[in-house]
C-alpha cells in the first residue's frame, strides 16, 4: 500500500471555530449533518486535527499543549494556534503514555518545550513504545514499532533508517540513548559494541540474496575479533618470501601471529559421495605450505613480521548449510586430525565463534 492510498477517499475531522461571531458559528454548526460518523469531540479526534503537540513541565506542573488547525469564521481561513492544554494530573503516567501513543498513531509530532524537558519526555515516548498504553481501562502496544528498537546505541547505529521518518521524540531518544551509552562506555563495553557490531553486519552479508564476496573478506579484515578475542589486527597480503603470500596474517595481543587462507563462501567442501572436493583440499594445502614454509625459514620470515614463529593456520571456505549430517561429522573429524595447526571453518562456523563470544562476555554462558 503506497502513502498516496490512505487518502484517497476523504477523512472527516473535528472543525474547530474560532472567532468572536458566534452567530456566524451557529449558523455554520446547523449546516453540518449529525449521524452517528461525526466526529465526536475526544482525545483522538482532537490529536488527529492537532498540527503538533508540546510537552512542558514548568514547576512541577505537566502539560500538553495542543496547537491546532482551526476555522477562523471572521476571516473565513485556517488558522493554526495554541488551542487547548491538557493538564496531567499528579498521577499522570498513563495519561501521556496514551496521548503520545495517539499522536504516533495520527503522525502528529511532540516536541518538548524546552530544552529541560526533552530527556524526560524520551523517557515517557520510551516507556509507551516498550511498556504499552491504556486506552478505555485496556492496555495496548504500537505492534507496528519494536520495544526494542531504541534499546542501545549498538542497535541504533546499525538500524537507523535515513529513509524513514522519524519524530523529534524518536530522536529524542536516540540523542539520549547514544549520549547514555557513550559516557557509560569503558574498555570492555567498547569490545562488546566492536562485537555486536562486527556480527550484526556479519550476518546482513552473509543472508544477502546477492552475497558479496570482496565485501564479506573486507569485513573480516575490518574485525579480527570474529576470529578470537586475542587478535588485535589483520595483515592482509602478507608475503613469505618470493614463493608465498597469505590472504591474511591475524596478529595477536601478545605479538604472535596465525595465518588464514580465505576461499568463496559458494564453495563445496565435500562432494556427494562424501570426498574432501579439491578446494577444500587446495586450500588446506595453501596453509600446509606456508607453515612448513615458516618453519624452515623462521629467522628470515620473522624479519618480516616479528610474530612468525610457529603459526596456526585458518581455512574459512563455504556454508554449513552446503554440509549434510556426516558431511558435518566428517568435518569436525579432520579438524580434530589436524591437532589444532589447522582449523576448517565455514562462514556461519566463524560467525557462531563471534557470538559465542559476545555471550561470554555478556555472562550469558559458563
Amino acid at each position: 500500500m503506497s502513502r498516496l492510498d490512505k487518502w484517497k477517499d476523504g477523512q472527516r475531522r473535528l472543525t474547530i471555530l474560532t472567532g468572536e461571531n458566534k452567530e456566524l458559528a451557529n449558523v455554520i454548526h446547523s449546516q453540518q449533518i449529525e449521524d452517528d460518523d461525526s466526529p465526536k469531540m475526544n482525545n483522538f479526534d482532537l490529536i488527529n486535527i492537532a498540527k503538533e503537540l508540546i510537552y512542558s513541565n514548568e514547576g512541577g506542573k505537566r502539560t500538553i499543549h495542543i496547537i491546532c488547525f482551526s476555522f477562523n469564521i471572521e476571516r473565513g481561513e485556517m488558522e493554526v494556534c495554541h488551542l487547548l492544554d491538557q493538564i496531567l494530573e499528579e498521577d499522570y503516567e498513563e495519561d501521556i503514555l496514551s496521548t503520545l501513543a495517539i499522536a504516533a498513531i495520527s503522525e502528529v509530532p511532540v516536541y518538548p518545550n524546552t530544552p529541560d524537558c526533552e530527556d524526560e519526555l524520551a523517557i515517557l515516548h520510551r516507556k509507551m513504545i516498550e511498556g504499552g498504553f491504556k486506552l478505555q481501562g485496556e492496555r495496548y502496544r504500537l505492534t507496528s514499532r519494536q520495544s526494542d528498537e531504541f534499546e542501545s546505541a549498538k542497535k541504533l547505529l546499525s538500524s537507523i533508517d535515513p529513509e524513514k521518518h522519524y519524530s523529534p521524540s524518536d530522536i529524542s531518544i536516540i540523542r539520549q540513548t547514544i549520549k547514555e551509552e557513550l559516557s557509560n562506555l569503558e574498555s570492555a563495553d567498547r569490545l562488546l559494541l566492536s562485537l555486536q557490531l562486527a556480527i550484526d553486519e556479519f550476518t546482513v552479508l552473509l543472508e544477502s540474496e546477492k552475497r558479496n564476496e570482496n565485501s564479506i573478506q573486507a569485513h573480516l579484515s575490518r574485525n579480527p575479533i570474529l576470529f578470537g578475542f586475542e587478535y588485535k589486527r589483520v595483515i592482509p597480503k602478507h608475503r613469505l618470501g618470493g614463493e608465498y603470500e597469505t590472504d591474511y596474517a591475524l596478529e595477536k595481543y601478545d605479538g604472535s601471529c596465525d595465518v588464514v587462507e580465505l576461499e568463496s563462501s559458494n564453495l563445496k567442501l565435500y562432494t556427494k559421495v562424501g570426498n574432501p572436493t579439491s578446494h577444500l583440499v587446495h586450500a588446506e594445502q595453501q596453509i600446509l605450505d606456508w607453515l612448513d614454509w615458516i618453519d624452515k625459514n623462521n629467522p628470515y620470515a620473522r624479519t618480516s613480521l616479528n610474530g612468525l614463529y610457529s603459526p596456526s593456520g585458518f581455512v574459512v571456505i563455504g556454508r554449513r548449510d552446503s554440509l549434510s549430517e556426516l558431511d558435518k561429522e566428517r568435518l569436525r573429524r579432520r579438524n580434530i586430525f589436524f591437532s589444532g595447526k589447522i582449523k576448517v571453518l565455514t562462514y556461519e562456523d566463524l560467525l557462531e565463534r563471534g557470538s559465542d563470544m559476545l555471550l561470554r562476555l555478556k555472562g550469558d554462558r559458563t
